[in-house]
């Protein structure tokens, strides 16, 4: 087992961060617009 950083390990890296970025892209207005209209309002406005 090799203790250097492999260029594989980073592409892994990068398609474990894109999966997670892009199921937290779709599933939260998802998730809010559910919630209703007013949460997703507030949130908004937080961010």
């Amino acid at each position: 087992m090799s203790k250097i950083w492999s260029k594989d390990e980073t592409l892994w890296s990068f398609a474990l961060y894109g999966t997670a970025v892009g199921a937290g892209t779709l599933f939260l207005p998802i998730q809010l617009g559910s919630a209703g209209a007013i949460v997703l309002f507030i949130t908004a406005l937080v961010a």
